[in-house]
């Protein structure tokens, strides 16, 4: 027995729920496939730029991977931090979304994740160490 239904939101946005051609079940609006979104730090207390906040949009943080290469430090650590900032070359973070740190040769990949990034706000990476790596992968959605 077959029948037909709507899901549909409870805040008034009329949003309703799809199953698309994955027959996967959609309850955000705007939901798409992840993208990825590289930078090679190359100097130490530089601001990097990951993501640029996009009008009417905000980022959807879906996995992150760090890679220290072999140049870094074996004794010192560096320290790494993911962080929203008002513009391409803060070093303020307005919110910092993950800090850690990182010994030469090592990786870290959080991935199951869905981390929104504040709307306007761009998304830079610093470090201590002129030899990380970061990916950060996921999608916009409207605002």
């Amino acid at each position: 027995m077959n029948f037909s239904s709507t899901i549909k939101s409870g805040g008034g946005d009329g949003f309703e729920a799809k199953v698309n051609e994955l027959g996967q079940l959609l309850v955000l609006d705007g939901l798409s496939y992840s993208e990825a979104y590289t930078v090679q730090v190359s100097a130490a207390n530089t601001a990097f730029n990951l993501v640029k906040p996009k009008p009417d949009r905000r980022f959807i943080i879906t996995a992150i991977i760090l890679d220290a290469d072999k140049s870094v430090s074996g004794t010192t650590a560096a320290t790494v931090e993911l962080y929203e900032a008002s513009n391409i070359t803060d070093l303020a973070a307005s919110r910092s979304i993950l800090s850690l740190e990182m010994l030469k040769n090592t990786n870290r990949i959080i991935t199951g994740i869905s981390l929104v990034v504040t709307q306007g706000e761009w998304l830079n990476i610093k470090t201590t160490d002129d030899n990380i790596a970061a990916t950060v992968l996921g999608y916009y959605v409207d605002a």
